[in-house]
């Protein structure tokens, strides 16, 4: 408070050059009361009351009713049993151990060479894809029965593992057998691969 009056004196004066001052009555000194003041910290009380939830409710729905899976048809020519055969080359003795390939026959249910089907042979050789189609019943398969087939692999015969295929189909070009793998070896009493397929 007497700061404040002070600077009031001073600014009064600069304001006005003619000021008279008076002097002030001296008083006696009393006692005066402080307050303090004391901060409290404000705190905040939220309180967060839930709100309705939602439910989603499933609408019912059709329940389908599951459907016969038709499973494919077994294929009707299947590899006769003890097939692989492996052999040396007696159909081309003059090739000897310069040649190497695959024949054989197709049998019906009965038991009888069928002719007129379609064997399919895929591979490599030299890492170069190879196929070739013959047809059951030409005179290429003579030497391994009525209707026989037979096909040429190399030059030479050559060890393979699951390289080679041979598969039957009809003359329109539908499958009667699986894809059938087979191996070769390159021994020259193993150059023929003697493969017959029957009918079940």
């Amino acid at each position: 408070m007497k700061r404040t009056m002070f600077c009031m004196l001073i600014l009064a004066s600069l304001f006005s050059a003619c000021i008279v001052f008076e002097p002030m009555p001296t008083s006696t000194p009393q006692a005066t009361s402080t307050e303090s003041i004391r901060t409290v910290a404000a705190t905040a009380t939220t309180s967060i009351t839930p709100s309705a939830t939602q439910t989603a409710t499933l609408k019912p729905t059709e329940t389908s009713i599951p459907t016969a899976t038709i499973s494919p048809m077994p294929l009707p020519y299947k590899l006769q049993s003890e097939t692989p055969l492996y052999l040396q080359n007696f159909v081309h003795p003059d090739s000897g151990c310069g040649w190497m390939g695959v024949g054989g026959q197709v049998f019906s249910k009965e038991g009888e060479p069928v002719a007129n089907l379609v064997v399919w042979i895929r591979g490599l050789i030299d890492n170069q894809p190879y196929e070739v189609v013959t047809l059951t019943g030409t005179s290429a398969g003579d030497s391994y029965g009525k209707a026989g087939f037979e096909a040429f692999l190399s030059s030479k015969p050559v060890t393979t593992s699951g390289i080679f295929s041979i598969q039957i189909l009809d003359l329109n070009g539908t499958m009667l057998s699986e894809q059938v793998f087979f191996n070769t070896s390159a021994q020259c009493d193993q150059n023929l691969i003697i493969i017959n397929f029957v009918e079940e």
